[in-house]
């Protein structure tokens, strides 16, 4: 993965004639608006949240108010507080709204989605990430972008194979640390473990059956 996107670096926006600097969604950033959609989206879902794919949550997104949300979001680490960022949105044309949340919501110029992946605001970080957490803390976690993610579990080879397979190996190396009393900085890389294809397969059975779990 290219520099920029490991650091996730900020892009130049445009917002009512003024330039901003904005960085991709960070995790809190990402789940702010999810959880806002949540609040706003009519029905009840006392155990789930909306995809970010669903036609309600782009109409949403796309309303003023999601608007103003996405300003707030991208500005908001600036000191950019909720009356300014409405009053920003308020200046914004439909390209610089388009140009903000095509910047907010970008991936790596590498990546090639293989049209299994799961829905953002469906993914469940359930036990297998905590060691995640438990190693770099809570707020470090919130801070990364879903790339810094994939490139993290990966071992740095978010694009030589899928994010399934990124994450089934967190899971196995998980597990072997776990075993072994380690920490997740002494669980070592793929490379080191010489991860053969069957054990691969093996990891993703074993993952298949707890993705689901309560942490």
């Amino acid at each position: 993965m290219y520099g920029p996107d490991v650091c996730g670096v900020p892009r130049a926006v445009s917002l009512g004639g003024t330039l901003y600097w904005v960085r991709p969604f960070s995790m809190d950033a990402r789940y702010t608006l999810l959880a806002w959609l949540d609040d706003v989206l009519p029905g009840e879902r006392p155990d789930d949240y909306p995809a970010f794919s669903d036609d309600e949550c782009r109409l949403a997104i796309g309303s003023e108010p999601g608007q103003q949300i996405l300003v707030w979001l991208a500005l908001r680490d600036d000191g950019i507080g909720w009356p300014e960022a409405q009053r920003i949105a308020k200046t914004c044309s439909e390209d610089d709204i388009v140009r903000l949340y095509a910047t907010l919501t970008a991936r790596r110029k590498t990546y090639e989605p293989n049209g299994e992946g799961k829905d953002l605001g469906k993914v469940w970080f359930g036990k297998n990430w905590a060691p995640w957490v438990q190693e770099f803390g809570l707020e470090a976690f919130k801070r990364l972008t879903v790339d810094q993610l994939d490139w993290l579990a990966s071992g740095g080879k978010a694009d030589e194979w899928s994010s399934e397979d990124a994450f089934a190996e967190a899971v196995r190396m998980f597990e072997e640390a776990k075993a072994a009393g380690k920490t997740v900085a002494e669980v070592p890389t793929r490379a080191n473990l010489g991860m053969t294809d069957s054990e691969l397969k093996d990891a993703m059975a074993r993952l298949k059956s707890v993705e689901n779990e309560c942490p």
